[in-house]
Formats: structure tokens, C-alpha cells, sequence
């Protein structure tokens, strides 16, 4: 935590996206960044491989330190880092409305900024060019 809350990308930011928010959430899953990674789509495609086997491991910690998904609906989803023992952060994706949706990005968590957080970095940065892909807009955007 900074001295004046969590590092920037971990603040609240707004959008909106023309379309539905089943498409917003394939959309981001796959967002490929800069250096060849999809922040959004590597911990989905594992919950859902995870789901698709009946996995009863599905948004639960893995006993390794990881990035996964926590929770899943047509209303967006909640990301987290840590283990069975810690929880390093959390972020969520909320989404509302259809054609067009709004959305909110930002921690929900945030005990250790440091372990992974150049991936929280590259999720906003995945948001940011999903919503420029699909003639979306930025709202309440830290910079």
C-alpha cells in the first residue's frame, strides 16, 4: 500500500464498451500485450480447463503461489494472486448493461502489491487496449 493507497494500478477506472458483456469478457480474454501475454486470458483459460474437467480445484487458491480466478459470472470476474495461505490482491471486473456495457476495473485487495503486481500492470493495460479495439471509451482512468 503507498502512502496514499495502492499503487495507481490498482485504483478504481471506468469504460465502456459497445457491446454485450459475454463479448466484453472474450474480448479480454484475448488481449495480447506487448510482450506476447494475454493478462486476462491465461488465468481464465485455466478456470475454465478446470470447470470443463469438473474440477473441484475451480476458483479455489492453489497450494503454489499464483495468478487465478477466484470468481466468474456473466457479470465479470475476480482475479487473485497468493495461495492457500496468503492472498497477495484481488482484482475485480464488474460489468452492467448490455450494448452498451459499463465496467469498473480495480483491487478489491491489496496486502502485497509487489508480488505480481506488474501483471495487475499488464491487465490494465490489456483493458485499456480492449476497449480501444472495439470503439469503447475510457472514463475515471488513473494515470
Amino acid at each position: 500500500m503507498g502512502l496514499f493507497g495502492p499503487p495507481k494500478e490498482f485504483r478504481e477506472r471506468t469504460f465502456t464498451m459497445p457491446c454485450s458483456q459475454a463479448e466484453a469478457i472474450s474480448v479480454l480474454r484475448q488481449i495480447v500485450i506487448h510482450d506476447g501475454s494475454r493478462p486476462f486470458g491465461k488465468p481464465l483459460d485455466a478456470y475454465y480447463a478446470d470447470v470443463e474437467a469438473g474440477s473441484p480445484d475451480a476458483g479455489k487458491p492453489r497450494l503454489v503461489e499464483s495468478i487465478y480466478v477466484e470468481r466468474l459470472d456473466s457479470q465479470g470476474f475476480v482475479i487473485a494472486a497468493g495461495n492457500r495461505t496468503a492472498t497477495y490482491w484481488k482484482v475485480q471486473l464488474q460489468l452492467t448493461g448490455d450494448n452498451p456495457v459499463q465496467g469498473t476495473f480495480g483491487a478489491i485487495e491489496a496486502n502485497d502489491t509487489f508480488h505480481w503486481g506488474l501483471n495487475v500492470l499488464g491487465m490494465v493495460h490489456a483493458l485499456s487496449t480492449a476497449v480501444s479495439k472495439v470503439g469503447g471509451s475510457l472514463g475515471k482512468w488513473p494515470r
